[in-house]
């Protein structure tokens, strides 16, 4: 008991000391200036990438969309046949999700920058609970992933809403499955922008891991 006394009595030479003393639950977190500024860096950048990605693919797909309900190459099929050439559409579209996912995580693990905020959120979140990679690259994937299925409401709707104005309306410029090829453009002209977007990410990545080479390379 004298022992313990004497050394509570003993005065504390440094804060350092003092802080080791300090039991584990009762030490607030610290916090890191520099990090944090680093970290608030890599969500704008993260935000910014986000909303160049999200209106590049609406432009494209919206685009290619209009131009194949235009062209209409479903105009003279039956509906049924229409409506399996819009589901194996689906196939590059979700192919193209999977593979920018994929390409999220890859950034996300070596540079903790993404092209889309839900992926970086289900990234930087799952690291704080668990240090599984197969558990965070679950998260990134449905981060990325289900924030694009969302997107595909406002062209369904607009595919038949589309439909029944244009009967209404003008319906001398509706041609039979146009709803159809809408939404079969749609999903093939996001599809190829996707790609290229994965693609894209793809070679920037290839470059910051030969960061140091390239940069020796322009100071000689």
């Amino acid at each position: 008991m004298e022992k313990h006394i004497s050394v509570l009595e003993e005065p504390l030479s440094s804060q350092e000391e003092l802080d080791e003393n300090i039991p584990v639950t009762l030490k607030a977190p610290r916090f890191n200036p520099r990090k944090g500024i680093v970290e608030l860096t890599k969500y704008a950048a993260t935000g910014g990438l986000t909303i160049l990605s999200s209106a590049g693919t609406d432009l494209v797909a919206v685009s290619g969309a209009i131009l194949s309900a235009g062209i209409n190459p479903f105009a003279n099929i039956d509906a049924k046949y229409a409506v399996t050439a819009v589901a194996v559409s689906y196939i590059p579209y979700a192919t193209s999700l999977w593979k920018n996912a994929d390409q999220c995580w890859q950034s996300l693990k070596e540079t903790g920058v993404s092209v889309n905020i839900f992926a970086k959120l289900g990234y930087d979140l799952s690291r704080k609970f668990t240090q599984k990679k197969q558990l965070q690259k679950t998260a990134t994937y449905c981060g990325f992933i289900g924030s694009q299925l969302p997107y595909e409401i406002p062209y369904l709707i607009g595919a038949f809403a589309g439909k029944e104005i244009m009967t209404d309306w003008v319906p001398e410029h509706y041609t039979p499955n146009m709803e159809y090829a809408f939404l079969a453009g749609a999903n093939i002209f996001a599809a190829g922008f996707l790609y290229a977007q994965a693609g894209g990410i793809e070679a920037v990545l290839r470059g910051w891991r030969n960061r140091k080479r390239i940069v020796d390379m322009f100071k000689k």
